[in-house]
């Protein structure tokens, strides 16, 4: 998943950049900006799917950022890393659809939790998104999962796994598992 990073302080962004494990979860750092005009712009012009960014910025704050670029991509994730502990802006994150709320400094088991967290979401945007897309296509239409295998019993299957576990934290290596398939194959569905 591609992930952009926004803060006003550069000496943030590169330790957000080192700091995290990103590729073990699957991330991958294709932008950084300390400026939150500039990230807006990006996200208009690039395929982002999630942003960590910082609350207080000078131009544009972390949460009407999150406003703004929602309003045209909801599909893009949130998560607010920040050294305010105001009870205000973690709610207003949290109305506004945010994975998560961080303060700084930020410990090695927060990284994980909310790395995790996010990637779970995505995950799960993306059956709903393929669930959703093969439900609306007319029968007689090409299916956009592969024909010719059980490609499509399989995806009704896991998505009936992930309404009946919805609640859980649900994972594609636990959906691949549940169904006796490689991780590689099921992320191909």
């Amino acid at each position: 998943y591609r992930v952009m990073l926004v803060d006003d302080e550069e000496w943030i962004l590169r330790g957000l950049q080192k700091k995290f494990p990103w590729k073990e979860y699957g991330f991958e750092v294709i932008a950084s900006f300390s400026d939150s005009l500039d990230a807006k712009d990006y996200i208009q012009h690039h395929a982002v799917d999630a942003v960590f960014t910082d609350i207080r910025m000078p131009e544009l704050s972390g949460i009407d950022l999150m406003k703004q670029v929602t309003e045209e991509r909801p599909e893009i994730k949130f998560v607010f890393i920040t050294g305010f502990s105001d009870f205000e802006y973690a709610r207003e994150a949290i109305r506004n659809n945010a994975v998560d709320y961080i303060l700084k400094p930020v410990e090695a088991e927060q990284v994980d939790e909310v790395l995790n967290r996010l990637k779970k979401a995505l995950e799960f945007q993306k059956y709903q998104i393929l669930y959703k897309k093969e439900k609306e296509s007319p029968k007689d239409e090409k299916s956009i999962l592969p024909s010719g295998s059980n490609a499509q019993r399989i995806m009704q299957q896991m998505t009936r796994y992930i309404d009946e576990h919805f609640s859980e934290n649900l994972s594609l290596k636990e959906l691949a598992e549940q169904n006796f398939l490689s991780f590689h194959y099921s992320s191909e569905l």
